[in-house]
């Protein structure tokens, strides 16, 4: 047991114990990292540099103000924060270069497929041109009307010719 929460328990006793005693609050500032302190008062907020949320999970934890929150202040445990911190920011880097390659693999066979689909409608262009070159002559010229023989289309005199 932390030399803290063993400050923390006998804090907690005194509080259980004496009714004069109305809740616990803990001290952080510049000077203080932490430290337990019993209220006459019970507080919604408390005041500066009061803080009414317990540290929980932290060795040496000091409030940041800043963020309102506490943060780790053992020199231990922020290395080992740092050190899993970096592996978090390799991890990262791995797979944001996964990333990158996976982008630059997908681009290259968009840009072939834009290749292909660029030759083939160039070859359909150029197989429309010689279509029209081969019809432009039959075109040009006027197509022959055959004839057609008169043929009476109805029967005035009784179907006698």
């Amino acid at each position: 047991m932390t030399d803290l929460e063993q400050q923390i328990q006998d804090k907690q006793k005194l509080l259980d114990e004496n009714g004069m005693w109305q809740q616990m609050g803990y001290l952080s500032n510049d000077e203080i990292d932490c430290e337990p302190i019993l209220l006459f008062k019970k507080h919604d907020v408390a005041p500066f540099p009061i803080v009414l949320e317990a540290p929980t999970g932290l060795k040496c934890p000091k409030y940041d103000w800043n963020q309102y929150k506490w943060v780790e202040n053992d020199p231990n445990s922020q290395g080992a924060q740092i050190t899993a911190l970096k592996e978090q920011l390799d991890t990262t880097k791995q797979t944001l270069t996964a990333v990158q390659e996976q982008q630059n693999s997908v681009s290259k066979e968009t840009s072939g497929a834009l290749d292909k689909i660029q030759a083939t409608q160039e070859k359909q262009a150029e197989a429309t041109a010689q279509l029209l070159q081969m019809l432009a002559p039959i075109l040009a010229s006027k197509p022959s009307v055959p004839n057609i023989p008169n043929v009476p289309t109805s029967n005035t005199n009784g179907g006698a010719n």
